[in-house]
């Protein structure tokens, strides 16, 4: 038993590895897999985060608009965009 879970570990690693090293062949299985219904490994390019105040008055980030009615403001987040500021440079 445990031989058989050294060798399935081995042919993952193997084929993790062959996905790194082969770029191409990572495309191919990322577009086979995104053609099965309701599987995705590919982050969306956009996520619409709701911003809203609870009854005790703190600020709420959340994926989901409040249920109970509560008045909200939409922030559209983009997965491309750097959200660290760069550091100040010195200017000599």
């Amino acid at each position: 038993m445990k031989s058989l879970l050294i060798l399935i570990l081995i042919l993952l690693g193997g084929f993790a590895l062959s996905l790194y090293l082969k770029p191409e062949l990572r495309d191919q299985v990322q577009d086979q897999v995104r053609d099965i219904p309701g599987a995705s490994i590919v982050a969306p390019a956009e996520t619409t985060l709701y911003k809203w105040q609870d009854a005790t008055g703190r600020w709420q980030y959340t994926d989901r608009p409040p249920s109970d009615g509560t008045a909200y403001t939409t922030m559209p987040i983009t997965h491309d965009t750097n959200v660290v500021p760069a550091l100040k440079q010195d200017e000599e």
